[in-house]
Order: C-alpha cells, then structure tokens, then sequence
C-alpha cells in the first residue's frame, strides 16, 4: 500500500477505503444499499404528498428524502387514501424526476419495484414501462449491469417473471446462483417479483408431476424453490406455503398419483402444514379443491392401514366383502371423511406404526381392537375391527361420533 501512496500523502483510513470499495461494487453491479434504519418511512410519505398536493410537482422535496421516495411509492400508509403511486399525475412527474437526477435514483426505482412488485395496482403496466423506458434511456457505466440483468430476463417485461421461473426450473441444483445472476439479492429474495416467478416455477411443476412421465424428483426442487436459498430452511417468501400446497395438490383433483410420489408430496407438506384433519386453521386460505384432495389421500392412507391391521388379525370370512366394499365408495369419490380410532389399550408398536392422526378410546377390554369412522354425506358410520359390528348414525339422530377427535 504505501508503495501506491504518492510522496507527502498518508495512506487512506481502512474504514474510508472499504466503504469506497463497497460503493464502486454497487455502482458496477447495480445493486442498492440497505435503507438507514433512521428513515422514517410514514413522515417521508406524508411529506412527499403534502408536496405533491400543494405543488403538483417534487421538486421542492428535500435532496436528502427525494433519494428514498421510491421505498414509499406502492405502499398505502392509510387504507381510504391511494398510495403516492396511484395519485393522479405522480407517475409522470416522478419518472421525470428519477430521470433527471441519474443513475443512483434509477437504481433505487427498479430495486423498490422488483420488491413490491404492485401487480393488483391499475397502472402497474404503466408503471413498469415507464421505469423500463427510464432505464433504456439513461447513460452512465454504473447501469451497465443493471441494464443487462433487464434485457437478459426481461424483468421490466410482462414476461419477466416466467422468464425467471424458467430459468429456476432448468437450473434446479443452482437456485441461489440463479439469483444472484438474475440480481434478486438481499430483500429481493423474498419480494414480490420473486414471489411471482416461484409461484409460476411451482404450477408447472406440479403439471409436471401429474403427467404420465412424473418424475417425483420434481418434488425435492418445489422444496428447493420455497425454502430460503441463504439457510436452506423455512418458507423464505409470506404466502408461498398456500401456492405450494395448492400447486402440488389441484393436478390430482380428478386422479390418485402412483403411491411413491403420493408420499413425498405429503412428507414435503408435513414440513409447512400440520395434519389438515385436526388442525384446520393451519390450512386456511387454501383453495377448498386442494384440501379436498389431502383430505382424500390421508382418507386412502387410514383406510389402509385398517384393513392391514385386520389381514394381521382377523379372519378373512370377517373383512374381506366389507373391505372391497369401502374402497369402492373410496374410488369413487364419496367418502368424505375418514379417521382411525384406537381402543386406549393399544401397544405403542401400533401406534408407531400409524404415520398420521389417530383418535383414542379408554376401552380396554380388546387392546387390539380400532375402529373406522367415516362421513359420507349426512351418515356417521364406524366399522370395528374383526367382529365387531357396522354402525350407522345420521345428523338429526343419536349421538354421533366426530371426526377428528384425539379423544
């Protein structure tokens, strides 16, 4: 270093020369520093529309908020007002604004764009040619990059995020590389274009995984693709659990898949969800159709798994009609609710045995003994196991038993 430093100068403080360096980094890479936790988002909105009513122009904002006013733009601070970047007008004067002031507010602009990614604004469409026509236009190296990362994935284009989703589906072991090249850094990770790629990168897995030539590998990439690509743990992007869920489970509305890939759709769900049978809540949001479908699957399991305990145990005369009987009505769609239910004195190993929910009775007289208790339609029907008899309730009589119930 002091070889470098011309006669009669000090070498540079390490801390300025490192935060130089940092800086030249953003400039080439077109990245955007973190928001100064001192910014008060709520006063800089407020202050950028009282300029803007009283003025119908930014140019009296303050140099030292103008810089962050892109972290406002799409966000409603009050529900009965538009947010700044649906105000009559704004859209115009403030790309005229960014324009003007250079390559560090044009940054800025795609960066807060990509997060928010406002799809459900009416002038999105106009908002992102308006940013792509900014950027085209401007000169100055320190948009090199930026301006490449655009044209190469279209991300100012309504195609930008199933160009990305594409290029995740082709490149499944390289998601966090893809990324990186794509320039989804930092919060962009987790924002909305992202969102929006993965959200289509999972659709079309699952059309993959319903196709005669599934292969249930595709399973462990739509895992890959909502986990955080810097843990590898954890739903990375809010909202992403329903559209895995809903992604994995409506291609199979009208089929079962082969029992193999069933499985490691239901052991990637288990990860995000708790059981849907006892614990509802956890599954709202979810289109009806998807739940209906795990419901329907986790029905298949109990259901054989009570006809494996009688094969072990009873005699065949006793289940072997009721059996063909009830995966008929299975088959054919009108079992609409089904859960396995153990009499109190049951050996662990059996419990083990049982991968998903079970119910428990204080009956001990028979320790072997489960029964099955099904809905279809307006009947409550519980089958014993191995002599036990058939019962049958309907909603307006008796005291039925309750699906789902531990106990």
């Amino acid at each position: 270093m002091r070889g470098l430093v011309p006669p009669g100068c000090s070498p540079p403080d390490k801390l300025v020369l490192d935060k130089a360096i940092v800086q030249l980094k953003r400039m080439f890479d077109g990245t955007v520093g973190e928001l100064p936790t001192g910014v008060d988002l709520g006063s800089l909105e407020a202050q950028v529309r009282a300029v803007w009513l009283r003025d119908k122009a930014l140019d009296q904002v303050p140099a030292k908020s103008g810089k962050w006013i892109p972290w406002v733009l799409f966000v409603k601070y009050n529900e009965k007002k538009k947010a700044l970047a649906e105000l009559d007008g704004f859209r115009s004067a403030y790309l005229d604004y960014v324009e003007a002031r250079g390559a560090r507010f044009i940054r800025s602009l795609v960066h807060v764009f990509l997060r928010d990614y406002p799809e459900e604004m009416p002038e999105f469409d106009k908002w992102r040619l308006g940013i792509a026509d900014v950027l085209k236009h401007a000169s100055g190296f320190s948009l090199d990059g930026l301006k490449a990362r655009v044209k190469e994935y279209d991300l100012l284009m309504a195609v930008g995020p199933k160009k990305v989703a594409r290029a995740l589906l082709q490149r499944p072991g390289a998601i966090p590389s893809v990324y990186e090249e794509v320039g989804l850094k930092g919060e962009l990770i987790t924002g909305r274009f992202a969102a929006a790629a993965v959200a289509i990168a999972l659709v079309e897995i699952g059309k993959e995984l319903a196709s005669p030539s599934a292969d249930e590998a595709r399973v462990a990439v739509a895992n890959d693709l909502v986990v955080d690509p810097t843990t590898g743990t954890g739903i990375a992007i809010q909202g992403m659990r329903k559209v895995l869920a809903e992604a994995l489970l409506l291609p199979f509305g009208a089929k079962m898949p082969d029992e193999p890939l069933r499985r490691r759709i239901l052991d990637l769900l288990a990860k995000y969800f708790k059981d849907p049978r006892s614990y509802r809540a956890d599954w709202g949001g979810v289109d009806p159709e998807a739940y209906d479908v795990i419901l329907r699957w986790l029905a298949h399991d109990d259901l054989m798994f009570f006809f494996d305990v009688i094969g072990e145990s009873a005699k065949e005369s006793h289940w072997k009609y009721r059996k063909a009987f009830w995966k008929a009505y299975l088959q054919a769609k009108k079992i609409d609710g089904v859960w396995v239910v153990f009499s109190g004195g049951v050996s662990g190993a059996m419990l083990r045995r049982k991968r998903n929910g079970y119910g428990l009775i204080t009956d001990r007289a028979q320790p072997e003994k489960c029964a099955l208790v099904m809905r279809i339609q307006h009947l409550m029907i519980v089958e014993w196991s191995h002599d036990g008899s058939c019962r049958i309730w309907t909603d307006e009589k008796g005291n039925p038993p309750r699906l789902y119930e531990r106990s």
